[in-house]
C-alpha cells in the first residue's frame, strides 16, 4: 500500500465495494474474521449485512431470468488511493477465498463495484464550529 504520505492527502480514492450471498452465512462471524485483517490493510472499511437475491442465470445476459431466491450476504466497502487500487483488488479477492476456506459457504459469484470518488475527513473532536 502506498506510503507516499502526498498520495494519502490527495482526496482522489478508489472505491471498491464487494457483494456476496451464500446459505448460511453468519455475518457475525465472518466480520469478526475479516475486521482484523481489513483494517490492518486499509486502516478502516465498511461492512453490512444484506439479503442478496439472485437468479441461477443472473450470470447470462437475457430479457428475463428464473425466479429468484434470497440468501444472506455481505457487503464490504473500502477506499484506497488511486495508486493502490491493484493490490486492493488482488488483497480482496485473497480475503474472500480465505473466507470460503474458513466457513465453507459455497461463494461463487462476487458482484464487485469499482468507482473513483472524492474522500474528506474531519475530526469532531477539533471541529470548534459545531459547539
Amino acid at each position: 500500500m502506498t506510503n507516499n504520505l502526498k498520495d494519502m492527502q490527495n482526496n482522489r480514492r478508489v472505491r471498491y465495494t464487494f457483494i456476496f450471498a451464500a446459505s448460511g452465512l453468519d455475518y457475525s462471524a465472518v466480520l469478526k474474521f475479516i475486521a482484523p485483517k481489513l483494517s490492518e490493510q486499509f486502516a478502516g472499511a465498511c461492512c453490512n449485512p444484506i439479503d442478496g437475491v439472485w437468479a441461477e442465470d443472473g450470470s447470462e445476459f437475457k430479457s428475463a431470468y428464473s425466479q429468484g431466491c434470497v440468501e444472506d450476504g455481505m457487503k464490504i466497502e473500502v477506499s484506497v488511493p488511486v495508486a493502490d487500487r491493484q493490490s486492493a483488488y488482488a488483497f480482496l479477492k485473497r480475503l474472500l477465498g480465505l473466507v470460503e476456506k474458513e466457513f465453507i459457504l459455497g461463494i461463487n459469484w462476487v458482484h464487485v463495484e469499482v468507482e473513483e470518488i472524492e474522500v474528506a475527513h474531519f475530526s469532531l473532536r477539533n471541529e470548534k464550529s459545531l459547539t
